[in-house]
């Protein structure tokens, strides 16, 4: 993996366009190939510069993700090409800086617990808006990374769905680090085949009102999303993969 902040900015910007161009390509051979519509291309933009967001912009990502509310906070009027794509939160939240970000972004992509799905219920209705979520899901039981189990996320959905101004749309996990390729695969085939379950187990409920039944699994970083996209991933959330190793 390249080092990006040992490059000039003119050779960050054409890694950075010939890494989307050539993701974009095998994200639609592998559309093909499955039958699928090429999943969402997701920058995570985590220590990028505002001036290489927008460069990623300009080459054709599909929606930015930054991981930190500071940080988020700092960067997001000095992204000038942000109204052209929407932007994602996918990083761990803490309820006190809801408020902070949620005039910000397009999406919360990390919802794994009650107090977070309320506060963000109420700081939306307080804009007069409705946020998309995503229910973060703790694939491996990863306490450092949050999530929700598998064993309370069936309770979690149906708080989220009650909520006057929350709209699920789906679902993301991050997997452990440092698995095999065989543990990835199982990991994500057991992620799909958990939440299909689910929807049906729900959508056989004539309760359940459920807006969009058609969920989107956003799972699959640089190291993986190629695996990712083979068991069901609707989204990639890139970062090195598209930029280049960042520092730390």
């Amino acid at each position: 993996m390249i080092e990006a902040d040992n490059l000039s900015l003119d050779d960050q910007k054409s890694l950075i366009a010939a890494n989307i161009t050539s993701i974009r390509a095998e994200l639609a051979r592998l559309g093909a190939e499955l039958g699928r519509t090429p999943p969402v291309l997701l920058a995570a933009t985590k220590t990028v510069p505002p001036e290489l967001i927008d460069w990623a912009i300009e080459c054709g990502i599909d929606a930015v993700g930054e991981n930190r509310a500071q940080e988020l906070i700092e960067k997001y009027e000095r992204i000038k090409l942000r109204s052209r794509v929407p932007v994602h939160f996918i990083g761990r939240l803490q309820t006190n800086k809801v408020r902070q970000i949620i005039g910000l972004v397009d999406m919360i992509e990390s919802v794994d617990r009650p107090e977070l799905a309320r506060e963000i219920s109420l700081r939306a209705g307080q804009m007069q808006k409705r946020m998309d979520v995503l229910i973060e899901v703790s694939c491996a039981g990863e306490a450092a990374k949050g999530g929700v189990g598998y064993d309370k996320l069936e309770e979690l959905i149906d708080i989220v769905e009650a909520l006057p101004h929350i709209r699920l749309r789906g679902f993301m996990t991050i997997p452990p680090a440092n698995v095999s390729k065989e543990e990835i695969d199982n990991i994500y085939i057991n992620f799909n085949k958990k939440i299909v379950d689910i929807i049906n187990k729900k959508r056989d409920n004539k309760e359940y009102t459920t807006e969009n039944m058609d969920m989107l699994l956003s799972m699959g970083m640089s190291e993986d999303w190629r695996a990712a996209v083979r068991h069901g991933s609707g989204q990639v959330r890139l970062g090195s993969a598209i930029f280049g190793r960042r520092p730390q």
